[in-house]
């Protein structure tokens, strides 16, 4: 009886040892996560429908831009269910694998419950994201958010950088669509896009 009395309570630390490591770990991976990553996995860990019209509106109005398609978003569901933070439940629906980091997350945006609410918070710490124009002279690494026929919208480190296709000059034109992690350099006003390097 001992023995089986000392075993419960050994199953019992490990997984409360368990449930504390996979809260942490999934703490630090929202923290790293982009904006409309972010968002995407507030809207599974409320039970959205994600590429819903309400859905997609109300990214658009956290993010600060005129419209995310629902294209868009499966680059952001595809990040979400490599960090294993987000599994397919069925088609088009998902759900956060762990129910901790499910209920943290819907603790902390209480707003994604109502398709008409205001816009969300950041889930990381950090002022609101707002698309900026990008600048001559520098390079930007991220993944592409949106592509329309005049701009290209790029997360570069949690910064939303809107591109000019009229001033892109050369590069591997396929690698602009959404999800795609790319370089992009520019040389004044024009711009080259390449892979971007791996880490």
């Amino acid at each position: 009886m001992l023995r089986e009395h000392t075993y419960d309570i050994t199953a019992a630390l490990a997984g409360v040892l368990a449930r504390e490591r996979d809260e942490h770990q999934g703490t630090l991976a929202i923290a790293q996560l982009g904006p409309m990553d972010q968002i995407v996995l507030a809207a599974i860990a409320h039970e959205r429908s994600i590429f819903s019209k309400d859905a997609l509106e109300q990214y658009a109005k956290h993010l600060g831009v005129e419209k995310v398609t629902a294209r868009a978003v499966q680059g952001p569901v595809a990040r979400l269910r490599d960090e294993q933070l987000v599994y397919q439940a069925a088609r088009g629906v998902y759900r956060v694998n762990n129910s901790v980091l499910a209920d943290q997350v819907r603790e902390n945006t209480p707003q994604m419950a109502d398709p008409k609410a205001a816009p969300l918070p950041t889930l990381a710490t950090g002022p609101p994201v707002r698309t900026v124009s990008a600048a001559p002279g520098e390079t930007y690494i991220g993944h592409i958010l949106e592509v329309s026929d005049k701009t290209v919208v790029q997360n570069a480190a949690g910064t939303l950088v809107r591109h000019e296709l009229a001033d892109l000059a050369a590069g591997k034109h396929e690698l602009l669509k959404p999800g795609t992690t790319v370089k992009i350099e520019y040389t004044d006003r024009l711009w080259r896009v390449t892979d971007a390097p791996r880490r």
